[in-house]
């Protein structure tokens, strides 16, 4: 199949899903329509961790998506361990997509990163945690458990409890 094949074949793909998540999608946004083309785009993978951790926002993605916010609120969040910021090697500040839903920081994500606020570690390692599977979890990741009930924190929690403490330990 030649590349505009391919890329024909994608774009079949997305209409046909398209209507049925459109609501959920769309619905919430209350931002015009190029900057819905253009945050979704923006979400496309690129990079190696885009398997496991991404897709990923932009700084400029998430100030639109939470509402228009500034540059210095964004990086409040991130201080105060509420937004999970990656920062690539070339310097880029990246946001893993799985944090957001209806245009705001998931309150089960938040309480999760208010665990590791004492760790010294990066937004990369804790985007792994969230990432890898988990035995106490049914071999599931944290960040699955929670896509498919956020009631079930309360299993995740003191896993990232365990984890912050061992990632603290001399």
């Amino acid at each position: 199949m030649n590349t505009l094949a391919i890329r024909d074949s994608v774009i079949d793909g997305v209409k046909e899903q398209w209507d049925e998540k459109f609501e959920s999608i769309v619905a919430g946004l209350r931002m015009p329509t190029a900057d819905v083309v253009k945050l979704m785009l923006e979400s496309i993978p690129s990079h190696v961790y885009d398997k496991q951790i991404g897709p990923f926002y932009n700084t400029t993605a998430v100030r639109k998506l939470l509402g228009n916010v500034t540059r210095q609120a964004i990086s409040d969040r991130v201080k105060n361990h509420s937004l999970l910021r990656v920062t690539t090697a070339d310097g880029v500040q990246l946001y893993p997509t799985f944090q957001f839903a209806n245009c705001a920081i998931r309150p089960e994500i938040r309480e999760i990163l208010s665990v590791f606020r004492d760790a010294p570690v990066d937004g990369w390692a804790i985007a792994q945690w969230f990432t890898t599977p988990a035995h106490d979890l049914a071999n599931r990741t944290p960040r699955a458990v929670l896509d498919e009930d956020p009631s079930l924190l309360e299993y995740v929690l003191p896993l990232a409890q365990g984890t912050a403490q061992r990632w603290m330990a001399p």
